[in-house]
């Protein structure tokens, strides 16, 4: 009569952890890329909130008014504070028809490479 075995041997053992650890990388792995994509997806929330609320202004100008420029200072996610990391210009350019300009506003962080936001849109003489 065959004798029950009991318990596992060392090769089962041993392949178990190897998936176990396999396992555990991957998620690490998983978890790292999703803590960056809120990041970045936080940074550019953030950065077309400051571009429309510029570009928003910037309609609400008198078209002779309108100039090209920059904010002094470096901006945070709560939309025209200083001391941030976001920095914001802006450009009036001639339209592509006569009594129009184009109206671009760039809002950029230091990210990997450096990343910014641009929007952009054309305005007629009222």
């Amino acid at each position: 009569m065959a004798k029950a075995s009991k318990g596992f041997t060392l090769v089962e053992v041993l392949i178990a952890l190897g998936i176990f650890f396999t396992l555990l990388v991957t998620l690490s792995v998983l978890f790292f890329t999703s803590i960056q994509t809120n990041l970045l997806t936080r940074h550019i929330t953030a950065a077309t909130g400051l571009a429309q609320d510029k570009l928003e202004e910037l309609q609400n100008t008198a078209y002779a008014q309108l100039a090209s420029g920059a904010d002094a200072s470096l901006l945070t996610a709560t939309r025209g504070t200083t001391n941030g990391i976001f920095t914001r210009r802006w450009t009036v350019a001639s339209g592509p028809v006569t009594g129009t300009q184009v109206l671009t506003v760039i809002v950029a962080w230091p990210d990997a490479g450096g990343r910014q936001v641009q929007l952009q849109t054309i305005r007629a003489t009222s």
